[in-house]
């Protein structure tokens, strides 16, 4: 990026310009723009909500030896991707994490988003990040309420550690973000997070993977979960912390809540809805799959694997039209809304039903059987 001055927001925001560009013209075919990679399936924590608990097949335990990792590497950067999210698992399980990251900020071009729970964190290993990682970098943090919440999800004696890296990684002038999962045990306690959590450069939620029907009964209330939203946005605004959205969840899931969803849409600057799996981005599994997503990693959608083929032949040869829906006699056929929703995440609609041409699952239309 020499030559261009660019800030860290106005970075993400020009990925995420990118990637709706491409992902509503995905039959032209563009090359990708972020990939992410779990480099590790192994985590030190149990967390209840995380979608790699559905994907339990024994292959998926074998780990990448690390110059099968650097050779991949080296594949994304000739692919052109811009930005790497490397997640796990967790991270910093890997011994050789440190080295892998100091492979790719000395050979190649591509932004790092490191996505951690921070348990493992200490100083000597943020001392080694902060003179790997440039401003562009993130280190995103995985919180999920405050103290006697995040203990009931995490672990018992983990918040004040969690915080006190949080605290060193901003010491010494890392990127960071906040990540929480809302749910219905800690919807009510986010607006307090956004309070007491140390400053940092950003806060966002991604959603709950919803792949049965005990998932759909943790999703909170939709109005709740706007008017929490409303809060927390007002607390970082004061704070001078960047919102990074994803509290209310999905369009699917408020649709009935808002009366002009259009204009709210508009004027609330919501992202892009087009989904850019498989057009824009895709996932490495740590056994070296490779699928469109993280939510799609079924046999079905089974791009290739990195270790016996080459990235770039692997995505040349994906179909994106695999993930072409049909949602006709479905709840979305007379859905006003379809244009801009689409039915919603395919790769949570196939965990629940084992098909794409159904709504997803957290639709509020949807009738269960």
């Amino acid at each position: 990026m020499e030559g261009i001055n660019l800030n860290k927001y106005k970075l993400r925001d020009y990925i995420d310009l990118l990637n709706h560009i491409v992902s509503i013209h995905w039959e032209k075919r563009f090359r990708p723009v972020s990939a992410s990679f779990e480099i590790t399936s192994y985590c030190n924590l149990k967390c209840f909500y995380c979608y790699n608990n559905i994907y339990n097949d024994k292959v998926r335990i074998e780990n990448m030896k690390e110059h099968e990792i650097l050779r991949v590497i080296d594949d994304l950067q000739s692919l052109g991707i811009i930005e790497l999210i490397i997640t796990g698992g967790e991270p910093f399980i890997r011994p050789d994490l440190l080295e892998i990251i100091k492979y790719i900020k000395l050979n190649t071009d591509i932004f790092i988003t490191l996505q951690t729970n921070g348990a493992l964190l200490n100083e000597r290993n943020i001392l080694v990040l902060s003179d790997l990682l440039s401003k562009y970098d993130i280190v995103q943090i995985s919180l999920d309420g405050p103290k006697e919440i995040y203990e009931s999800i995490k672990g018992k004696g983990l918040w004040d550690k969690v915080i006190k890296n949080i605290i060193l990684l901003k010491d010494v002038g890392i990127t960071v973000t906040i990540n929480t999962v809302p749910t219905k045990l800690n919807i009510n306690h986010l607006d307090t997070l956004a309070k007491i959590v140390p400053w940092v450069d950003g806060f966002g939620a991604s959603p709950l993977a919803v792949f049965n029907k005990r998932d759909l009964h943790l999703i909170p209330d939709p109005k709740l979960a706007i008017d929490i939203e409303k809060k927390v946005e007002r607390i970082l605004e004061k704070r001078g912390i960047r919102y990074l959205g994803g509290i209310r969840g999905e369009l699917c899931q408020y649709i009935n809540t808002i009366k002009n969803i259009t204009f709210y849409i508009k004027n609330e600057k919501t992202k892009n809805i087009h989904c850019d799996a498989g057009i824009t981005k895709f996932h490495i599994a740590a056994n070296g799959d490779v699928y469109p997503c993280v939510y799609l990693q079924f046999p079905k959608f089974l791009m290739g694997n990195v270790l016996r083929e080459d990235i770039e032949k692997i995505w040349s040869n994906w179909d994106p039209s695999l993930l072409k829906r049909n949602l006709k006699n479905t709840v979305c056929e007379k859905c006003p809304y379809i244009s801009l929703c689409k039915g919603g995440c395919t790769g949570m609609a196939y965990g629940f039903y084992n098909t794409i041409d159904r709504p997803d699952p957290r639709c509020v239309k949807n009738e269960y059987d």
